[in-house]
């Protein structure tokens, strides 16, 4: 049997600065692109918030490890991997329609908190998007991968999302930043 490899490398970069930077880059390697065969997720996270940790965390599903703020652990992951493979990253996006009509804080992590919980698959991570409470409060990029060699993109936004199969791309790769490919050209 292949040895399924699974890695997800997170990178930091801060920026001290007045303005408050939430730019991050993030990639995803389908396994034909990979000298080891396997997904690879990678992320660049570039914020002022630079207290975050790596920790573990047991559920009644999927346990799983995620970089988490310090002061609020609970709250959400910037990135992370369940015991069953399946890892996600975002990108905040800037070009993609908002739902400003939603109550609440915006809550990228709580969401991907949520799909680690809850997804072995990506197509079961489509599944979750497509079920997810709708009128998202945030628009951003999800990059995911799955022990089965699955790689895609999500570009998601208040009423809708985008799937983009890394796997299917004839590169086999697929780097995002602050744009969406589904949002307005003129509103970067």
């Amino acid at each position: 049997m292949k040895r399924i490899l699974f890695i997800i490398v997170s990178l930091w970069a801060v920026l001290f600065s007045r303005f408050e930077a939430e730019a991050c880059t993030a990639a995803v390697v389908a396994p034909k692109a990979s000298k080891e065969g396997a997904t690879l997720l990678w992320k660049n996270r570039e914020s002022n918030a630079y207290q975050t940790v790596v920790r573990h965390f047991a559920t009644d599903k999927y346990s799983y490890t995620g970089v988490v703020h310090v002061n609020h652990p609970d709250v959400g992951v910037l990135c992370g991997v369940n015991e069953v493979g399946f890892g996600i990253v975002n990108t905040a996006t800037r070009n993609l329609p908002e739902n400003r009509e939603v109550e609440g804080p915006n809550r990228r992590t709580g969401f991907m908190r949520d799909a680690l919980i809850n997804c072995a698959t990506i197509d079961e991570f489509e599944e979750f998007v497509r079920n997810y409470k709708r009128g998202y409060k945030f628009t951003t990029n999800v990059g995911v991968g799955d022990a089965k060699g699955g790689a895609a993109f999500f570009e998601i936004w208040g009423d809708g999302y985008r799937r983009y199969d890394v796997d299917k791309m004839e590169r086999g790769f697929d780097v995002r930043s602050s744009f969406s490919f589904a949002g307005d050209m003129d509103r970067l």
